[in-house]
Formats: C-alpha cells, structure tokens, sequence
C-alpha cells in the first residue's frame, strides 16, 4: 500500500508542476482517500489469502514475516543514506504512532456511538474525511509557504494585507507567518487565514451534497434530509473543520519554531484529530 500510493504522489506532484497547478492543493485530499482505500483493499485481501492458506500453507506466513524484517532494514539503511528522506526517517516515527493512537480512540468512540445511534456511521466518514482533507491543504500550502522563507527553528515575517482582514487598517505590523491558533486567528488579515476562510467555506456544499445523497440512499429514493437536520449537520462541520484548522495553525508553528519539518509531522496529527 505504501508503494502504490507514494509512487503515486509522485505522479500527482510531476503532473501538477507540469499543468501548472499547486500540488499543495491535490495530494493531501488525495493521499488521504487512496490511503484509506488502498490499505483496506489490499489488507482484506492479503488476510483472506493467508486465511484460507493457513492449514495446507503454513511456513508461507512465517516466510512472509522473515521476509519483511530483512528487507525493512536494508531499506532504512537506504533512506537514511539519501539526504531527501533520511530527516523522515528520523521524525516521522513520533507523529505516525501518536496520531494512530488518536486515530484508534476515534474509533471507540464511533464504536459505542453507534450502538446507540444506528445511523450515524454512514455519516461520520463524511465529516472526518472533508475536515480532515481541508485542514490538510492548509497544513500544506503553510509548510510549503515557511520553506520557501526560511529554515526550521525560526519564524519567518510577514506584514498582513489588509485585503484579508475585517479591518480597514492598511498600516499594519509585520507578523509571523503562520496564523494564531486561535478562533480570532482565522478572522486576521493573516495571508493563510484568507485561505483559512475560503477552505472552511467548501465544507458547506460539500457537507449537503453528501448528506441529502446518503439519506436519499439509506432511503431507497423515498426521502431527503429535514431542514433541521441538515442545518445542524452543517453547523457540527463547520465548527469541527474550524477546530481543525486552529489546531493546525498551531501545530505547524510549533513543530517549525521546535526545527521540526513539519511535513514529516503535521498531516498526521491533523487527520488523527479530525477523526
């Protein structure tokens, strides 16, 4: 899974860079939906393959785990030799294990939740997923925003256009360059709290589109969602995606201040928090 799918963000990369699109904008959306998509694929199907192999095919699991614990040293000796991926290999360690962590108490909460509510997993996927994909093009578009001014371990500066701002004062300070991990921060003259609105904004059509698609199906045709219901879901989104991108102007300012690359940490803590 990991093989397909990084062979595949490269693909994506070369070919935004080639039709002059920002790949900041199309890999992380992407990345988390063939994530899901590819481990789940092709682990229920590696497990079905070992399962009906156990009896007459036994040895072939333990092959398989011999296998992998020598090739993942020769491969860690490789990314560690290569200048591009060996910081990755130092740092990404800590941000994976924690956010699976987050991820796996989402999912005992999801569990006992839908014991109680009978319908709320076909939604809840939804929410996750666009929350967790927005706030990943911002946690990109600021790492890649902080590279191009400076090296981890110092907050680059820069002076706000008022353009951005509910305010009408041009004369403004420099400030740095990532938001304030605050509520407030998002409604600042901060260039990425302008991308901040207009992303937090595409949750809405997003969140009724698929709403009124999965009742109309869980329907068989026959209905489409009540005002209310539909104004509360949206309104639970927009608060979640706006805690979301909060948590991760915070997090990416703090790991780059700590000369931390926050590439190698920041997307996974993010979609951990959405779900």
């Amino acid at each position: 899974a990991s093989l397909l799918l990084a062979s595949l963000m490269i693909f994506i990369v070369m070919a935004s860079r080639r039709l002059g699109v920002d790949p900041d904008n199309i890999a992380s959306p992407i990345a988390g939906m063939l994530g899901d998509f590819c481990t789940l694929g092709l682990l229920s199907a590696i497990a079905h393959f070992l399962w009906e192999m156990r009896d007459d095919y036994w040895w072939m699991q333990w092959a398989l785990i011999v296998t992998y614990s020598f090739i993942a040293p020769v491969c860690a000796r490789f990314a560690s030799a290569n200048p591009y991926t060996s910081g990755t290999l130092r740092e990404g360690w800590k941000p994976v294990i924690i956010s699976m962590l987050i991820s796996s108490g989402g999912g005992l909460i999801l569990s006992r939740a839908d014991k109680v509510y009978k319908m709320l997993a076909p939604f809840a996927p939804v929410m996750n997923g666009a929350g967790g994909n927005l706030a990943a093009v911002q946690t990109s578009r600021i790492s890649t925003d902080l590279h191009s001014m400076g090296t981890p371990g110092r907050m680059p500066m820069r002076r706000p256009s008022s353009r951005n701002s509910f305010s009408d004062d041009g004369d403004m300070p420099e400030e740095p360059l990532t938001p304030k991990p605050t509520f407030s921060g998002l409604l600042s003259a901060n260039t990425h709290s302008g991308s901040a609105r207009v992303l937090i904004s595409l949750a809405v059509p997003g969140a009724v589109c698929f709403v009124t698609l999965i009742v109309h199906v869980q329907s068989g045709g026959q209905a489409l969602p009540q005002p209310l219901f539909l104004l509360v879901y949206v309104a639970a989104t927009l608060v979640q995606v706006s805690v979301l991108f909060v948590a991760a102007h915070g997090i990416v300012g703090n790991l780059w201040c700590d000369g931390l690359n926050p590439d190698n940490a920041a997307i996974p803590y993010v979609t951990s928090l959405g779900d």
